[in-house]
This record gives C-alpha cells, sequence and structure tokens, in this order.
C-alpha cells in the first residue's frame, strides 16, 4: 500500500511538473502568433512649408526620415489644421525592390527573348534539315546494307564450299 501511493504521488507530481512549462510555452507562442497579425504603423514627424494649388496633380519633393510613397492626402487647401494632425499617408517602398534601371533592364531581357526565340527556330530548320537529308539518304543505306548482305552470304558460300572441298580431299586423299 505504501508503494502504491508513493508511486500515485511520483506519477502526480512528474506531470504537475511538466503542466506549468507547457502552459507558459503554449502562451508565449500564441502571443508570437497573435503579434504578427497586429498591423504596424509608423508616425514620422517633418517641418516644412507646402504651397500648391491640387496636391494630387502634381508630385512635390518633401524631406522626411522615412522613405515612402504619398497615398492619400487627408487635408485639402483651406482646412484648418493642429499641431499632430495627419496630413497625409505613405506606404513604404523598399528600395531593395526598387530598380532603377527597371525600363532598360526590361527591354534587354526582352530583346534577349527575342534573340532566344530566333535562335531556336533556326535550330529547329537545321534539326529539320537533317531529318530530310537522313530521310533522302535512308533508301541509299538501305541498299548499301543489301549488298553488304549479299557480298557476305557470297563470301560464306565460297568458304563454306572451300571448307566441304577440303574435307573432300582430307577423306580421299591417301594418309601418310
Amino acid at each position: 500500500m505504501p508503494n502504491e501511493l508513493r508511486e500515485l504521488y511520483l506519477q502526480t507530481r512528474a506531470t504537475d511538473q511538466w503542466v506549468k512549462p507547457r502552459r507558459w510555452i503554449i502562451a508565449v507562442s500564441v502571443f508570437i502568433v497573435l503579434a504578427f497579425f497586429l498591423p504596424w504603423t509608423q508616425t514620422v514627424a517633418t517641418e516644412g512649408n507646402l504651397v500648391f494649388d491640387d496636391p494630387m496633380d502634381r508630385m512635390m519633393p518633401l524631406a522626411m526620415a522615412e522613405d515612402g510613397r504619398l497615398s492619400s492626402w487627408q487635408v485639402r487647401e483651406g482646412d484648418q489644421v493642429r499641431k499632430g494632425d495627419t496630413l497625409a499617408l505613405l506606404e513604404e517602398t523598399k528600395t531593395e525592390y526598387m530598380d532603377p534601371n527597371v525600363l532598360s533592364n526590361t527591354e534587354l531581357g526582352r530583346d534577349a527573348k527575342s534573340d532566344a526565340v530566333v535562335g531556336y527556330r533556326s535550330k529547329i530548320i537545321a534539326l529539320d534539315e537533317q531529318i530530310l537529308q537522313a530521310q533522302r539518304a535512308m533508301p541509299l543505306q538501305i541498299m548499301a546494307a543489301w549488298r553488304k548482305v549479299s557480298a557476305d552470304s557470297a563470301k560464306y558460300q565460297a568458304a563454306k564450299l572451300q571448307s566441304l572441298e577440303a574435307e573432300r580431299r582430307l577423306l580421299t586423299s591417301p594418309s601418310l
């Protein structure tokens, strides 16, 4: 009986030791997964004077601490603004994704693909010509093969006759 109680105690104690760390691991994992889905916004403060008629009609350079693309304006001409109001929204653009030579690189890629197409077409034409030449040469090769077979058959027959003649001479000749 005391051994059974001891074993029961050890079993419950062993599971208790694993329950607490397991709960912490699950809680931290859930927190990390939820953190991935939270929106991440940044606020950039800058100073400057903007003078324009309609902001969406033309490009304007602004000196800011962060790079980005202007996605929308929150105010219009004549609106009253206070310190801390949002004037415009910037979308993040990563410079490693932008290629300043994208147009010329695209044209070069297109030209390379066009050259590859021309090369493959010429290769197709050359292979078609090889197939045509092989088809033209096939009857001649077949005739040459038949002639070789006929010549080899004649040589075989001649060798067979020579062998028979040698056997006949051997049998009819007196032994030494």
